[in-house]
C-alpha cells in the first residue's frame, strides 16, 4: 500500500454537491501542496464553471466544468499553478498504474468515477461521474476523499472495479494530477 504522507492533514469541503468536484479537488490539491500565493476565498465558486459561467463569464459556451477547462481558468488565474489533465490510457489496469506511481512521488492526483445516471427524455441519460483525490492505492484497492462529505470522507473502492467503469463506460477516464515540483 502506498499513500500521500499527510494527506489527512488537509480538510476541504465541497461546497456544491452538485458540480464543484473538480474545483474542490483541486482546492484540496494546491492545499495538500501548500502553494502560495492562492486565495481560497470563493475559489471553488469561482471555478466551478457550471456556476462560474453564468457570474463572470458572461454565458460563454467554449468553458465546460471539465478537468481541462477548469485547470486552464485555474492557471489563467494562478500562474504558479500547473495541472496536467490526462485521458490517454489504453485500459483501466494502465491508468491505476500511472496513478500508483503518482501517490509513491506524493504527487496529487484524482480520479473520476461513475456515480449515477437519470433518465431525462426517450433520448438522452445523464452520466454523473464524481471527481476524487486518490489518498492510498494497493494490490487490489484503491482510498479516495469525497469532498462532498463533511467528515468519514475515505471511501476506498476493489480496483478491479476502477477497471471495469473505465474499460466498460465511456465516462469517467480522466485523471488530474499536479504537473511539477511538490509544492511552492
Amino acid at each position: 500500500m502506498c499513500e500521500l504522507p499527510n494527506y489527512n492533514k488537509v480538510c476541504v469541503v465541497q461546497r456544491n454537491k452538485k458540480t464543484g468536484c473538480i474545483p474542490s479537488s483541486i482546492e484540496w490539491m494546491l492545499r495538500y501542496l501548500k502553494i502560495e500565493g492562492i486565495d481560497f476565498d470563493g475559489f471553488q465558486e469561482k471555478f466551478d464553471l457550471e456556476i462560474a459561467i453564468q457570474r463572470y463569464y458572461e454565458n460563454r459556451p467554449d468553458k465546460k466544468n471539465t478537468g481541462g477547462d477548469v485547470c486552464g481558468e485555474v492557471k489563467k488565474v494562478y500562474p504558479q499553478t500547473s495541472f496536467k489533465c490526462d485521458k490517454p490510457f489504453k485500459n483501466g489496469e494502465e491508468k491505476l498504474s500511472f496513478i500508483k506511481e503518482l501517490i509513491k512521488k506524493g504527487i496529487p492526483v484524482t480520479v473520476s468515477l461513475y456515480r449515477d445516471e437519470k433518465k431525462v427524455s426517450d433520448t438522452k441519460i445523464e452520466v454523473y461521474c464524481h471527481i476524487m483525490p486518490v489518498v492510498k492505492i494497493g494490490d487490489n484497492t484503491i482510498t479516495v476523499l469525497d469532498l462532498s462529505k463533511e467528515v468519514d470522507q475515505e471511501e476506498t473502492y476493489q480496483k478491479s472495479d476502477i477497471i471495469r467503469q473505465h474499460d466498460e463506460l465511456p465516462w469517467g477516464k480522466d485523471i488530474i494530477h499536479w504537473n511539477k515540483g511538490r509544492g511552492s
